[in-house]
């Protein structure tokens, strides 16, 4: 699909609003979403990108199953909240 600019799908990429994805991970959609924010400053870095478990598998995430890793991991990943919630 090609999106041109002014165009509705563009309007939407643009106001960080990304279709879903069945056929991806809700971790690879999230930092998709991370990525196209549409304020720069909430947008991940290069470097936060590159650590990200997606990207680099080598990279020993902390365990998800206490409020303490979560918090760690979230702060690991330079504020991004990369963890999903158990709610």
């Amino acid at each position: 699909m090609l999106v041109s600019p002014g165009g509705d799908p563009y309007q939407a990429i643009r106001d960080g609003k990304l279709a879903l994805l069945p056929t991806f991970s809700t971790t690879f959609q999230t930092l998709l979403t991370q990525m196209v924010a549409p304020k720069p400053a909430d947008r991940p870095t290069a470097e936060q990108i590159l650590a990200h478990p997606l990207l680099n598998p080598r990279r020993i995430s902390p365990p998800q199953s206490s409020t303490a890793a979560k918090m760690e991991q979230t702060q690991a990943y330079g504020g991004l909240n990369l963890v999903k919630s158990s709610r």
